[in-house]
């Protein structure tokens, strides 16, 4: 995510006096100013989030880059034609509702393992009563 928002931010500045251009910076800008730390924390760092902080997480970079998508790629935007900033901007929104999904997942599989772990424990309280 990180990668694409920094191409998106680059190719805004490079298109000159194109429609919309100020709001693909900005984009680009928020975008890197959420991914950046983040990554830093979590594998720098090693810092873990909970998992609604990172669904939600995921959520605002699928609100940004949804708004993204529709300013910046239709209606001449800035990235109306194919190009690195057009498809930096597609993966952006694509990777945000990916990131989400991956986050669900882990989420519900830790619900398991921990409902797995409950049952054990409960039969080995059995079994010494």
């Amino acid at each position: 995510l990180s990668g694409f928002a920094l191409l998106v931010f680059i190719e805004a500045i490079l298109s000159k006096g194109a429609k919309f251009r100020t709001a693909a910076i900005i984009m680009g800008v928020i975008s890197l100013l959420l991914t950046v730390p983040k990554f830093v924390l979590n594998v720098l760092m090693d810092k873990r989030f909970s998992e609604m902080i990172e669904i939600l997480f995921g959520v605002a970079l699928l609100i940004l880059w949804s708004t993204g998508v529709v300013a910046l790629t239709f209606n001449n935007g800035v990235f109306f034609t194919p190009g690195t900033g057009y498809f930096s901007t597609w993966f952006n929104l694509i990777l945000s509702g990916y990131y989400i999904f991956l986050n669900a997942r882990i989420s519900n599989i830790r619900q398991i393992q921990k409902k797995q772990g409950d049952n054990r424990r409960q039969r080995r309280r059995q079994d010494i009563l």
